[in-house]
């Protein structure tokens, strides 16, 4: 009686690890990787390019998959497989969010390469926490509140320091500046393989604040003064 209870017992576990064998096979073929590499815009010294390529979040929204760039500014996300649209955001704090869409997932994707890596650009900063993927006037005056501060003043704040050289100063100012007016949806959309696509142009305006890009364009430094007059009020 015993021994007929012991071999239905084993059958049972039998069935069972055979039964849950197949299904740990599909889900391991069913996972596919997006990889590619991200950088910013700024130009700065070389020992600081890598502190500058790491920490950018690349994540699906509304789902557990996530991961961070290296000091390489590689990143490697692996999840199922899909054939609906999925969408890829691509963020730091101080720079501009930036966003991928694939129309399916059927298989493994390379978005860029490390000679042709996704940009993103600097100078949304987060302000009481919060970025509003927008470049613009509350950026710069933002940074202002620390400006002429360097690394051991109070008032230094790491995340102004856009370049990363310990100072923050007008350098720190002509990276807003240089990308002033610019919003998340200023971005060309990504197609693996590092290239960007270009994008059809419209119709609508785009949207300015306070300034005009073609003021910006033409004289820069009447700009700059007006900040530092503002900076100076303070």
């Amino acid at each position: 009686m015993l021994q007929k209870k012991f071999i239905s017992v084993c059958l049972i576990l039998a069935m069972l690890i055979v039964g849950f064998m197949p299904t740990t096979i599909s889900n391991a073929e069913n996972l596919g990787t997006i990889e590619g590499f991200i950088d910013g815009d700024i130009i700065s010294s070389q020992n600081v390019i890598s502190n500058i390529r790491q920490g950018f979040t690349v994540e699906v929204p509304g789902t557990s998959y996530s991961t961070v760039t290296d000091d390489k500014g590689y990143f490697k996300l692996e999840m199922p497989f899909s054939t609906i649209k999925i969408q890829i955001i691509m963020k730091k704090s101080a720079f501009l969010e930036r966003e991928c869409i694939l129309s399916s997932f059927s298989e493994s994707v390379i978005l860029s390469t490390a000679a042709n890596p996704i940009k993103l650009m600097s100078g949304d900063m987060p302000v009481q926490g919060v970025q509003d993927k927008a470049i613009n006037m509350t950026d710069i005056l933002e940074v202002i509140k620390a400006f002429n501060t360097t690394l051991g003043y109070p008032t230094y704040e790491e995340i102004l320091d856009l370049n990363q050289d310990k100072a923050i100063n007008m350098e720190d100012i002509m990276v807003i500046v240089n990308n002033f007016n610019k919003s998340s949806l200023d971005y060309e959309p990504i197609v693996p393989g590092g290239v960007t696509a270009k994008p059809t142009p419209t119709n609508t305006p785009q949207k300015t604040e306070h300034l005009s890009q073609s003021f910006l364009l033409i004289r820069p430094q009447v700009l700059l003064q007006s900040i530092l007059d503002q900076g100076q009020m303070w």
